[in-house]
């Protein structure tokens, strides 16, 4: 990766590919699709400012554009719909705008202007993680079935959508005989759902905030500074709700989550220390 400011970087191979459409005269063919994931990156990250999240870096890679939170955990469901569907759906505007200007001027740039749009809003539908579909089905399926259900179902989702992007992809290299564009679209999509790792379960932690089994709980999120002593979190907890505590590191990221009683046993511990001692 190329750093070009603190926030932003640019693959190498990135660069390459810019290079040779030059050459190829295809430069236009290139700067339009990238301005069209641009306009989808772009819509992404005014949501994500609009409901506090702050930006972490933008990174350019031959295949597209990627936007990275410093702080990507949402607290609420409607928040998270807005974030996910703030990128597709500035597509499928866009996608809808170019159509009706390419009926009255017929140019070839707003035909793949159309073209792009349309393809990366059914692309990003999809629900497979970490497509925007994908997240969005799987917080709506936790939401109303719990956690573990949605993963099973997602399991199986992904599993269908592989299958049908590797036959499709066999038949496509069939026919064009050297067409392998859809090829890297199903190692993308492959590796993507059988290659995800994240560093808490966060769909476990969303069930936690909006739903419990049959019955709504009555939770209170606390997020505090990296560092916080036991004692000075145990002071917010209340009796008439069940704290979860975050702990939140000066950039804005979530490094631990807890529970009450997970913190009630460090200040526990912390004051048998101090007696021993």
């Amino acid at each position: 990766m190329i750093k070009i400011t603190s926030k932003l970087y640019i693959h190498f191979l990135t660069i390459i590919t810019a290079v040779i459409c030059i050459f190829s005269h295809h430069a236009a063919v290139f700067a339009i699709s990238y301005g069209v994931m641009l306009l989808h990156e772009a819509a992404h990250l005014a949501a994500a400012a609009a409901i506090g999240l702050r930006i972490d870096r933008i990174a350019f890679y031959p295949y597209g554009v990627n936007l990275k939170l410093k702080n990507r955990f949402v607290h609420n469901l409607a928040d998270e719909i807005i974030l996910c569907l703030a990128g597709p759906l500035v597509n499928c505007a866009a996608a809808l705008i170019s159509l009706s200007l390419y009926n009255v001027y017929r140019t070839p740039y707003l035909q793949l202007f159309y073209v792009d749009n349309t393809a990366l809003f059914l692309f990003n539908m999809l629900p497979v993680c970490p497509l925007d579909g994908g997240i969005l089905t799987k917080r709506l399926l936790s939401y109303f079935f719990g956690g573990k259900k949605a993963a099973l179902v997602m399991k199986i989702i992904s599993a269908l959508i592989a299958a049908a992007m590797v036959t499709l992809c066999v038949y496509m290299v069939y026919v064009t005989e050297f067409n392998f564009s859809v090829l890297l679209l199903t190692g993308f999509l492959i590796c993507s759902i059988f290659i995800s790792n994240e560093k808490y379960d966060e769909d476990f932690v969303h069930e936690m905030m909006f739903y419990s089994g049959k019955k709504r709980r009555r939770i209170r999120h606390i997020i505090v500074p990296d560092g916080e002593p036991p004692e000075k979190t145990a002071k917010k907890f209340s009796r008439r709700y069940y704290s979860v505590v975050y702990t939140e590191s000066l950039d804005g990221k979530i490094n631990h989550i807890a529970s009450e009683r997970e913190i009630m046993n460090k200040l526990l511990n912390v004051h048998s220390d101090r007696k021993a001692l």
